[in-house]
């Protein structure tokens, strides 16, 4: 008899625990050490093999990286789009000037099935690069494979805390984008063909370049010029900021916080000039809140020497860690 009343206490207890209570959050922060740095460099390293010649789009050797993302989202036990986590699409390349197939890679972790209207989130990187050029491969280590690990671990992420039974109320799109080095081909053929409108996208995350520290803001360099571990943040509408605002609050309650940098060293030009290079630039002007998440081009940038021994895996875990939770957080407060 005892025993049922206990149980009895016990579940009113659990009764009046409000949404988002600290199970919630114990259960994200779990999700969130699933992120490993074995895991993402498994994905860099597969992504930046020599045998992919730099993932040029519409080369013979994406359908490798292909298989290497679509293996990672089947892992995830996010759903397809459509049938198939692929969606592909032919354009013309200027460059070569020949008709291209690009192929996007997407993966949905969808809200609870008794969320009506729900709005969506779109986490976007692309995985192609600049292919080999006069000889030299490009390998696109850090722009942009460490994008697309950093998609491809939340989106891990995500679908435990799913599984768990945890609720979700925004449906989380993971985009892998092909063509972004031929004029953002897969975004625009994205954002024309989702079946999205625009006004149910409540925010776009783009992923590109968050795999080094090269090239710290003031406040995360050291006395001895060694970077403490940082994030860059580009994003200035009020939607924008919210997702900001989680991603501080989120970071102020870690054990080891980052630095986190939102005005690219106070230069407008520099910003101007930068935010317009990501796919997220184009649902910008679609006026869909769309924010840029990197940690800043560098002397490598685009080069051959963009490889695998210039990522730091720590920081990059760190960073996916934190995105992970902000996201989570910010889709339940839609």
């Amino acid at each position: 008899m005892l025993t049922k009343i206990k149980a009895a206490i016990f579940v009113l207890f659990l009764s009046a625990l409000p949404f988002g209570s600290a199970y919630s959050q114990n259960y994200a922060d779990s999700a969130a050490l699933s992120i490993t740095k074995e895991y993402l460099k498994g994905i860099v390293k597969e992504l930046t093999d020599p045998s992919l010649k730099g993932r040029a789009t519409g080369s013979p050797e994406m359908a490798q990286a292909r298989s290497s993302v679509i293996s990672r989202l089947y892992q995830s036990n996010a759903d397809t789009f459509g049938s198939s986590y692929a969606s592909g699409f032919y354009f013309y390349s200027e460059r070569e000037e020949k008709m291209l197939l690009g192929v996007n890679l997407i993966g949905v972790i969808r809200a609870d099935s008794t969320v009506t209207s729900p709005k969506n989130i779109i986490i976007g990187a692309n995985y192609d690069s600049r292919g080999e050029i006069a000889g030299q491969i490009y390998p696109g280590a850090d722009n942009n494979a460490s994008g697309v690990a950093a998609l491809l671990s939340i989106c891990n992420a995500a679908s435990k805390m799913k599984q768990r039974g945890e609720s979700l109320i925004s449906n989380l799109w993971f985009v892998a984008f092909d063509a972004h080095h031929s004029s953002m081909e897969g975004a625009r053929y994205f954002l024309n063909n989702s079946g999205l409108k625009p006004e149910d996208i409540s925010l776009m995350i783009n992923l590109s370049q968050i795999g080094t520290t090269l090239s710290p803001p003031k406040e995360a360099k050291t006395e001895k010029l060694i970077p403490k571990n940082y994030l860059c943040f580009m994003g200035e509408t009020s939607r924008e900021r919210e997702f900001y605002s989680q991603l501080k609050e989120c970071n102020n309650q870690s054990t080891n916080p980052l630095v986190l940098e939102n005005t690219f060293e106070s230069s407008p030009l520099f910003y101007g000039l930068f935010y317009p290079m990501g796919d997220q630039v184009l649902f910008k002007s679609e006026n869909i809140p769309s924010v840029l998440i990197t940690s800043g081009i560098h002397k490598y940038t685009n080069k051959p020497s963009d490889d695998f021994k210039i990522i730091n895996f720590n920081a990059l875990t760190e960073r996916c860690r934190l995105l992970f939770k902000a996201l989570w957080s910010f889709a339940n407060r839609e």
